[in-house]
């Protein structure tokens, strides 16, 4: 058996038990969630794929560079990718090299390499506020905690009219 081979395999492994166990019966995360970190390593091998013509079964660490990462974020973004998607994306292949590197202390430069990426900076939304005619008619709206505002409120009246003309 080949070197390359068996660091295909033990690439794999660390992403199956990453998927399968940590994220899921340590640290108890959703399915959506591990689906979102399942989606991003999948985005990535395919961009590998696209980008070297390398088969899914070929990848292993050696493909995981600061280099290639870079531009894995640029071809996120040529396909209209949003700048929390690629932080997204960028955070769960951080969070998976991690992982390996706490499994196997030598594939810890390589995430050393990735943990210095950058997250992209997204422009802050500003705070929409509710209008001034809206705030006074919410706060014209009688008090449903007293008795007298319950039996006088919109609803009851139509309700209680209902019971009354039929």
């Amino acid at each position: 058996m080949t070197k390359n081979n068996t660091s295909e395999k033990e690439f794999w492994k660390y992403i199956r038990n990453y998927l399968t166990i940590y994220l899921l019966k340590i640290r108890c995360l959703s399915p959506r969630t591990i689906d979102s970190y399942r989606q991003s390593i999948t985005l990535y091998c395919s961009f590998l794929k696209e980008q070297n013509n390398l088969d899914f079964s070929k990848v292993s660490f050696e493909h995981i560079t600061r280099d290639s990462v870079l531009k894995f974020i640029q071809w996120l973004r040529g396909r209209d990718c949003g700048i929390s998607t690629c932080n997204l994306r960028l955070s769960a292949l951080k969070s998976t090299l991690k992982y390996c590197a706490d499994e196997n202390i030598s594939l810890y430069s390589i995430y050393q390499e990735i943990k210095r990426i950058s997250l992209m900076k997204a422009p802050r939304m500003p705070v929409k506020y509710m209008s001034e005619s809206a705030l006074k008619a919410l706060f014209s709206q009688p008090d449903t905690r007293t008795f007298s505002a319950q039996i006088n409120s919109p609803f009851n009246t139509q309700i209680n009219s209902l019971f009354i003309y039929t």
